[in-house]
């Protein structure tokens, strides 16, 4: 989904010769979307820890792209 996510939100756009957008040469969305996951993902586990109640978790790659 990396590649389709650069396109629909621009990056791919940044990162073109003129006219031609060209896909960033990692999947730096999926990277990071994973990287955003885990950053929610561990306080979230604290939390529950804490108060022994879960929470409703999400990492978007739209916004990922945005960020």
């Amino acid at each position: 989904m990396d590649e389709v996510v650069q396109m629909m939100g621009g990056l791919a756009y940044m990162t073109e010769p003129v006219g031609q957008p060209l896909r960033a040469g990692t999947s730096v969305i999926d990277i990071t979307g994973g990287m955003f996951g885990v950053i929610d993902t561990l306080p979230a586990l604290y939390e529950r820890e804490i108060t022994g109640k879960g929470k409703f978790l999400k990492s978007v790659l739209f916004e990922t792209t945005a960020f």
